[in-house]
């Protein structure tokens, strides 16, 4: 799988598991537990169509 789905599959399950969470705590959830180096601005972006 790419590094885009990856993160975009990531993001997803964050975000379906923590629903009242805004992007900014699911990007430091990915950059702490997940080890991912994510831009808030691509969280937020996913955060948004979804």
């Amino acid at each position: 799988m790419g590094l885009r789905i990856c993160r975009f599959l990531d993001i997803l399950a964050l975000a379906t598991k923590y629903g009242r969470y805004g992007y900014r705590r699911i990007t430091a959830l990915l950059n702490n537990e997940k080890g991912w180096r994510v831009n808030y601005k691509i969280a937020e972006r996913i955060w948004r169509r979804e």
